[in-house]
C-alpha cells in the first residue's frame, strides 16, 4: 500500500482548525450570521422624521457653544441630505426603472 498517496483531507487540516473554532466551519458561519442578525434586529429603523428632530437638538446645542458657521453648515447638509432621502424613497418608479439601478 502506497503510504505517500494520502487523500486531500487527511493532508489538509481543517479550517475550523485553522480558526481555532470549537466549532465546525460551516456551524461557525451560521453562528456569525446568527450574531449579525441579532445586532441588527437590536437597532431599530430611524425614520426621516425622528433625524431630522434629532438634527434640530443638535443644532441648538450648536448654537448655544457658538461652535461657529462650519458646523452648522455641516448639519444644514445632512437635513438636507435626509429630506433628499425621503423624497427619493416616496418616489413611485416603474419595474424596469427598478432593475435598471
Amino acid at each position: 500500500m502506497n503510504t505517500s498517496a494520502l487523500t486531500s483531507q487527511q493532508q489538509r487540516p481543517r479550517i475550523s482548525q485553522c480558526l481555532k473554532s470549537p466549532l465546525p466551519y460551516s456551524k461557525y458561519l451560521q453562528k456569525m450570521e446568527l450574531r449579525m442578525k441579532m445586532d441588527s434586529a437590536l437597532t431599530p429603523p430611524v425614520s426621516s422624521k425622528c433625524a431630522l428632530k434629532a438634527l434640530e437638538q443638535v443644532r441648538a446645542y450648536i448654537m448655544h457653544q457658538n461652535d461657529g458657521n462650519s458646523a452648522l453648515q455641516q448639519v444644514e447638509t445632512l437635513e438636507n441630505r435626509i429630506q433628499q432621502m425621503a423624497e427619493e424613497s416616496k418616489r413611485q418608479t416603474t419595474i424596469d426603472s427598478f432593475f435598471k439601478r
